[in-house]
């Protein structure tokens, strides 16, 4: 094994920095995937409030409150969700420039820094991707919401 100049291990360090880089990652691809599970939810109990909706009303009469904020809160609902399907594209390689940038570097600390920050900025740039699609889930909920408390209030009253 390849030991540095403090005597560690450095081949078993370099190994837990991709163990956790990969666990790092696997934790985001999963938010990702769960968030699109519930946006294509919300999707489809956006579509069942509004065809309830439809049914309570008797189409007659012009809309009312409940039925504007009820039509409002489906597209709501429906942009947000169908903006938490857009394609991410989460950063997990480091690049062959940057790997080829270690071929002549005998120095495996500098190696081992320079993967470490690779990995952190890639972490990073997924992070946003992860917290952009649960902002779009929340606001998919709000619409949602909006929509049931309409149709809630057009059976009751």
């Amino acid at each position: 094994m390849t030991e540095n100049a403090h005597g560690n291990d450095w081949v078993s360090s370099y190994q837990v920095v991709l163990d956790e880089a990969r666990r790092s990652l696997d934790h985001q691809v999963a938010s990702i995937y769960e968030a699109r599970q519930r946006a294509v939810a919300l999707i489809g109990a956006a579509g069942v409030v509004g065809a309830a909706l439809g049914f309570t009303l008797d189409g007659t009469s012009s809309p009312t409150t409940a039925g504007v904020i009820a039509i409002f809160g489906f597209f709501w609902a429906a942009v947000a969700a169908t903006l938490t399907l857009l394609p991410r594209d989460l950063h997990v390689d480091l690049g062959p420039r940057q790997m080829a940038a270690w071929l002549p570097d005998r120095d495996s600390e500098r190696v081992f820094r320079s993967v470490i920050e690779a990995h952190g900025a890639n972490f990073v740039e997924n992070e946003r991707d992860v917290e952009a699609t649960q902002y779009w889930i929340i606001h998919a909920v709000i619409g949602l919401s909006a929509e049931t408390l309409a149709l809630l209030y057009s059976v009751v009253f």
